[in-house]
């Protein structure tokens, strides 16, 4: 995710099918390796929404309702030339299993809260914690 001088806006699809949420392992930078939520950047002239769900499908095959935006987090490396504005976008499932439909994604799962917690904390993108227990406290209706 190279970037100029202006932070990227980059979206986050958080889905919910019953008690598990989605979750992808990073193939690439920022994140390399990390557990976090399918998403990327907000293209010209699309919604977050329509962002968020742009990306579940390229990335997971994966389709969904969207429910709510989430309060934006933002990610801030100098070091690494990054600043990022997060938009995450609360899912409900639709249709799907999941597989690896680009090359964003090493690897996907469908985790209960408990195996979210389980996680090694340096296994996992930062606020996947917080925005997992979010997600898992929300009404899907």
């Amino acid at each position: 995710m190279s970037q100029g001088e202006h932070p990227l806006t980059a979206v986050l699809a958080m889905v919910r099918r019953e008690d598990h949420l989605l979750l992808g392992r990073r193939r690439k930078a920022p994140d390399l390796g990390l557990w976090g939520f399918p998403g990327g950047r907000l293209e010209w002239g699309e919604t977050l929404v329509e962002a968020a769900l742009r990306e579940l499908d390229e990335e997971t095959a994966v389709s969904a309702r969207a429910l709510r935006l989430l309060p934006p987090l933002e990610i801030i490396r100098p070091k690494e030339g990054l600043h990022v504005v997060l938009c995450p976008v609360l899912c409900a499932w639709q249709a799907g299993e999941g597989r690896l439909a680009d090359d964003e994604l090493a690897e996907l799962a469908w985790m209960t809260a408990g195996q979210v917690r389980a996680l090694d904390p340096a296994t996992a993108s930062r606020d996947l914690a917080s925005l997992a227990a979010t997600a898992f406290q929300e009404s899907l209706a």
